[in-house]
């Protein structure tokens, strides 16, 4: 969803928040394609046990994300703050981890010239959505099979649909 309105450019670096989900799954793949580096929330970094923001730090030697990616808002408000670069970009996609923040926040973002884009697909004009997909169609569609490795979405479940046929035999 945030994805087409926060286009990356190479040598930055993404964070990804909730990098195991669909969404975070497809992230990886792009920020990969657009030749940025990715730190990832779940797997790589996991947000549970470590501070993330001290481990973008290390990893970034101290400059931050160029790029936040985030789902979860409220409870990760402080720490991507800290996380972010100078003059950064922090998409907010969603609210995984409540609507609210306590404290100085919006004056540490203005310390750093941070932009706040909040972005959500569902509210969108049809015709705004039309653009999106044939963007994405003419963009991102032919890199599934093109690049190595080819893009690939994460299938978690299959349902299949199974038919019934009642009927009565004649002899």
């Amino acid at each position: 969803a945030a994805l087409p309105e926060a286009w990356v450019t190479p040598n930055e670096t993404v964070l990804i928040h909730a990098g195991a989900s669909g969404f975070g799954t497809a992230a990886i793949q792009l920020v990969r394609l657009s030749r940025a580096i990715q730190v990832v929330t779940a797997g790589k970094i996991n947000y549970k046990k470590e501070d993330f923001s001290e481990k973008v730090l290390q990893f970034t030697e101290g400059k931050g994300a160029d790029v936040i990616l985030d789902c979860v808002g409220g409870s990760f408000w402080e720490k991507n703050i800290c996380s972010l670069a100078i003059d950064g970009r922090w998409v907010l996609y969603g609210m995984l981890g409540g609507k609210t923040a306590d404290g100085d926040l919006l004056g540490k973002l203005l310390r750093k010239r941070g932009h706040l884009l909040c972005s959500l697909l569902r509210s969108r004009r049809l015709q705004y959505k039309a653009e999106l997909v044939q963007s994405f169609t003419e963009q991102v569609l032919p890199h599934f099979q093109s690049t190595d490795p080819p893009l690939q979405p994460v299938i978690d479940t299959v349902h299949i649909n199974e038919l019934m046929i009642v009927g009565k035999i004649s002899k």
